[in-house]
Formats: structure tokens, sequence, C-alpha cells
């Protein structure tokens, strides 16, 4: 544990399955992917609500928020985790 932190070892954490494992990522994936993928079209606001959304997600108990991302939320079953 502990020790130097060389050049090659940022990349090789981001690519890891510990990065892509954070809560805050695997949000901002799947929120992005079914925002991408859905029919209607992206807003501006999109881009914003996902990073809050999973910034506070995991560590709020009540979260106040548009009904479409509410629903995408418990489509994903974000909400269950």
């Amino acid at each position: 544990m502990g020790g130097q932190i060389l050049p090659g070892d940022l990349p090789k954490f981001f690519a890891s399955e510990h990065f892509l494992s954070l809560p805050y990522n695997d949000i901002r994936d799947r929120l992005l992917a079914e925002i991408l993928t859905a029919r209607r079209p992206v807003l501006r606001s999109d881009s914003m609500d996902v990073s809050h959304m999973s910034l506070a997600l995991p560590i709020a108990t009540w979260i106040v928020t548009e009904k479409s991302l509410a629903h995408r939320v418990r489509q994903l079953k974000l909400d269950a985790r």
C-alpha cells in the first residue's frame, strides 16, 4: 500500500474496473447512454442534470428532479442500488 505513483499509473486506473465501478461513473454512463439512445431530443440541461444526479444519487435519501429524469432513474433501476 502507498508508494510512488508513476506516470503510467493514471491511464491504467482510468481504464480499470475499479474506476468504472465507482457509483458516479456508473450512474453517469448509464444515464448518458439512455439519453443519447432515446427518441426525444437531447436538451442543453441534460448534461448538468446527469452530472448532478450522478453525484447525489449514491448519497442522498431524497432528490427533487424533473419528471423525465426521475423516470429514467427508475427505469434503469438506479434508485434501487
